[in-house]
């Protein structure tokens, strides 16, 4: 069971973003993805990001094959670089 995990409830394709501000994690190819099984909702996507993952409830694998998810839901800000600024 995933609900454990950070859990983005209300996520909506093409309105939202998730961002990151991550240190070192800096693009969407750098997150791998599952799915998740939550005691509630039954399905949703982990998104595991290195040394932390959150699941977006109501998505699936299926749509990060199909497209549905991909790197325009997700934005990346390493800290270390915007303090270097």
């Amino acid at each position: 069971n995933d609900c454990w995990r950070d859990r983005v409830r209300d996520f909506t394709d093409g309105e939202d973003q998730v961002v990151f501000f991550v240190e070192g994690l800096i693009g969407f190819e750098q997150l791998s993805f599952s799915d998740a099984d939550t005691y509630d909702t039954g399905a949703g996507l982990v998104v595991n990001y290195g040394s932390g993952s959150l699941v977006l409830d109501g998505y699936s694998m299926a749509d990060v094959t199909s497209g549905v998810i991909g790197a325009e839901d997700f934005a990346f800000y390493d800290p270390s670089v915007i303090d270097s600024l």
